[in-house]
């Protein structure tokens, strides 16, 4: 619970920060991979580092084939290895079904502009994902470290931790000086 609160309190704080600067509060220089122009970094979590979770909503794309077989043997042998693909071709639909798919975040960086996320692999640090604010049509949070976002042409994302309550402010501010 006195974690919600600091980050809830965290977040207070920049809302405060935001309001007293005219276009915003440049915290400190970080790496971007293609910064813009002017582009002003708000947050960067490499620094302030707490557990955060990145999901994308969608399909995962499996290939396995129907490859003949022959098989050689009784009737309980045929009905074992036809059971067996059956149950390896609903095991691929069911993975293939939409859902929420989860990895760790390893940075936040938020400017006032988009905010980039740095997700682990299997194989280490995974690309930078870039989220321009202008990009969002829906942002929900169904729960207070937590964040949904749908976008234009892209699908949905929702990012889980500490900073969420900040992300919320510094993009709703962004959207309100354009307004």
């Amino acid at each position: 619970m006195s974690s919600i609160l600091a980050s809830v309190d965290f977040a207070n704080r920049l809302r405060v920060a935001l309001s007293r600067s005219g276009k915003g509060i440049e915290v400190f220089d970080t790496f971007l991979p293609d910064r813009a122009h002017g582009e002003r970094a708000v947050l960067d979590t490499q620094r302030l580092a707490k557990p955060m979770t990145y999901e994308r909503f969608g399909a995962l794309n499996l290939v396995h084939g129907n490859e003949p077989a022959v098989i050689i043997g009784g009737l309980p042998a045929v009905a074992g290895f036809l059971a067996g693909r059956w149950l390896r071709d609903r095991r691929a639909r069911k993975a293939m079904e939409p859902r929420w798919h989860s990895a760790p975040m390893l940075q936040l960086v938020v400017t006032d502009r988009r905010f980039w996320c740095q997700v682990a692999t299997s194989t280490g640090p995974g690309a930078w994902r870039q989220f321009d604010f202008d990009t969002i049509t829906s942002m929900r949070c169904p729960g207070v470290e937590t964040l949904e976002f749908e976008f234009v042409g892209s699908p949905p994302a929702r990012l889980t931790g500490f900073y969420m309550p900040a992300l919320r402010v510094v993009i709703e501010h962004a959207q309100a000086r354009v307004r």
